[in-house]
């Protein structure tokens, strides 16, 4: 994640749609964290699925668990205002 951050700093800064004059460490790391947080948002969001899934499992029989599970998580997502 590090390595991505710097890589989209160094891009943004190429386009000439940002130029960072000092803490471009400090930048990276913020970087860093708002990935993390995305991935344990999205985390989340599986396990409130999965957690419904199992719940209703008995009204989702025969029905494809791989399907139920994504739109469930998508439903999730949309109510959080969060983009998958």
């Amino acid at each position: 994640m590090r390595r991505i951050a710097a890589a989209l700093v160094s891009r943004l800064e190429k386009a000439g749609l940002m130029h960072v004059t000092a803490g471009r460490d400090a930048l990276e790391q913020r970087i860093v964290a708002a990935f993390k947080a995305n991935v344990r948002a999205e985390e989340d969001i599986e396990a409130e699925a999965q957690r419904f899934a199992e719940s209703h499992s008995r009204e989702l029989v025969g029905m494809d668990r791989h399907r139920i599970l994504q739109l469930v998580k998508e439903r999730i997502a949309k109510e959080r205002g969060f983009t998958l």
